[in-house]
């Protein structure tokens, strides 16, 4: 969607261009068969078509080198993935990318397009009420369309309603001959043109695209460009001499009351304001041709236009692999590919990543199967985990920087967690490596397992090595999460038993070797502040402590619910 808005708008920005410097010098049918371009780039998906013209390599650098605290709300608005951190004064770009604004943009684009869509439908449904009741057939003429009167008309018009296509005029325009026949040809090319069906198309467009504003001003100007369009078939259809003639036929059709028929109007209207009738005037009285010169240079301008707008930001325009490394590493980060042959990433790699915490990289990960990259501005990396269990998501802005996000989720999931996050182990219990997590034979294996590793466990801890676990905890709060405003701290001895079982089969225990003897959690309520993007209070919040030995010292290797 981004992608249509800004080369639509960098396209009706050129047909602008083009019709202001052709005007005169281009037939008036071109310019005006130039805003079918816009239509096709509204509708039709070019995304996938890469191109170093395009003009989404600027937005998408721009995206990657913007300053390092608008990138998560940019990330955010792309992908509507929310942002988390820890930060206790993170800046006001973070605190709104913990919304969701793809739902609130979401959610004001389908109301405003179903508003603009009923205010269109009422319009012309009462434009079409109004006609019905006081149209009179009118047989005096023969003509391809019905004709009928309808005094209140401020201009002539071809309205189509409810399947009949006709032609509406006043019984002062019908009484006049000459006038009667310049009408009945300017509205038959609007018909041959099939004005009245790109009407229709041009008023669900500006209902579906209610929020751009150029292509309001694309369709007024198509409008004018329909009009002069018409004028020029309709002196090719009445003959050269009666050229003048018409012209003064328009003139006598400006009114200076204001018109109900407004640009959201299904019908097309002969008459015009006074500027845009001087436009026309002065067109008639000018007899442009296409010339060549002219001709080859809006062919040109078109192609460049088209080749810009029509096409999604090149993989060239992404950093180079040798600008991607960061200082120390020594291998070089492979951005020119959409996927990398390697080993496949299992749950057991993915555990050992999550030990390195906020240190993680993108280099982290090099070495393992897939890799695909699937960012539009931004960097977003998919890697399949246990051969398609999982899926792990490596989101940023920078490849030099560290990632936004490292998401883990599950084939069956809707929800994620990100590795660096203390629910991992959380996460991976709900949805274990088997797939058996909805299972209910599995979830009775599993219970059984757990049941007899709680059996197996003697493990009783000393008030002293109690005590010392305690005091490893309260540091953790002082030191490195002092946002954090501790109120109780705890220890429970059947929570630690089920906890720790928890944390040995599934969690970082898996995978560390650590002995039942030397995993220890407590307990603990807190309340971060409302400043902090992470505000809340969180109570029976588990702290898992481990140790190296009897003699180690305790320290936290996870936490979470």
């Amino acid at each position: 969607m981004t992608e249509r808005i800004i080369g639509s708008s960098i396209l009706i920005l050129c047909i602008l261009v083009i019709r202001r410097l052709s005007r005169g010098r281009i037939r008036p049918a071109v310019l005006y068969s130039l805003w079918s371009l816009v239509i096709l780039r509204l509708v039709l998906p070019f995304e996938n078509i890469p191109s170093v013209f395009s003009v989404m390599n600027p937005v998408r650098n721009a995206a990657v080198q913007a300053p390092d605290s608008l990138k998560p709300l940019i990330h955010n608005l792309a992908t509507g993935i929310t942002y988390r951190t820890s930060d206790p004064n993170p800046s006001l770009a973070v605190k709104a990318a913990a919304y969701d604004w793809q739902l609130v943009i979401l959610i004001l684009w389908v109301a405003g397009s179903l508003l603009t869509a009923a205010w269109m439908i009422y319009t012309n449904r009462r434009f079409a009420q109004r006609l019905l009741a006081e149209r009179r057939r009118y047989v005096g003429c023969p003509c391809k369309l019905h004709i009928y009167l309808a005094d209140s008309l401020p201009s002539p018009c071809l309205f189509s309603w409810k399947g009949e296509t006709a032609i509406y005029l006043t019984e002062e325009m019908a009484a006049d001959p000459r006038m009667l026949r310049h009408i009945l040809a300017h509205e038959l090319c609007h018909y041959r043109h099939l004005d009245h069906v790109w009407a229709v198309v041009r008023n669900g467009l500006l209902a579906f695209y209610w929020f751009h504003p150029l292509l309001w001003v694309a369709a007024s100007a198509s409008k004018q460009d329909a009009e002069m369009a018409c004028d020029e078939a309709a002196i090719r259809m009445l003959g050269e001499e009666n050229r003048t003639d018409y012209g003064r036929t328009l003139i006598s059709l400006v009114s200076p009351r204001p018109t109900p028929l407004t640009l959201t109007s299904i019908s097309t209207t002969m008459a015009s304001g006074r500027h845009t009738i001087r436009e026309r005037i002065r067109l008639i009285a000018k007899k442009p041709r296409t010339l060549l010169p002219a001709a080859l240079l809006m062919f040109l301008l078109v192609t460049a236009a088209v080749g810009c707008t029509f096409t999604s930001a090149s993989d060239n325009s992404k950093p180079s692999a040798a600008d991607s490394v960061t200082e120390g590493q020594t291998e070089q980060l492979q951005t020119e590919t959409s996927s990398q042959a390697g080993r496949p990433l299992l749950l057991e790699d993915v555990l050992e990543l999550s030990k390195r915490g906020d240190s993680l990289t993108f280099a982290d990960f090099e070495g393992y199967d897939g890799g695909e990259d699937i960012g539009s501005g931004l960097y977003i990396r998919v890697y399949p985990v246990e051969y398609g269990r999982y899926t792990l998501a490596v989101g940023g802005g920078d490849l030099k920087e560290k990632p936004m996000y490292i998401r883990l989720q599950a084939a069956d999931a809707d929800s994620y967690t990100d590795i660096r996050d203390a629910d991992l182990s959380e996460y991976i219990v709900k949805y274990p490596p088997d797939g058996s997590g909805n299972d209910r034979d599995s979830e009775l294996r599993r219970k059984e397992e757990e049941d007899a590793l709680i059996a197996s466990q003697q493990v009783t801890f000393s008030e002293e090595e109690i005590e010392d676990a305690r005091k490893a905890a309260l540091r953790y709060f002082e030191e490195e999460a002092p946002e954090r405003e501790l109120e109780e701290l705890w220890y429970d001895n059947d929570s630690c038993i089920r906890q720790r079982v928890s944390y040995l089969l599934y969690g970082r225990g898996a995978v560390n070797g650590v002995s039942p003897d030397d995993v220890i959690i407590f307990l603990c309520d807190f309340t971060i502040p409302k400043e902090n993007i992470m505000e809340g209070e969180y109570t029976d919040f588990n702290l898992i402590l481990i140790r190296d030995g009897k003699d180690g010292e305790w320290r936290l290797d996870d936490q979470g619910y």
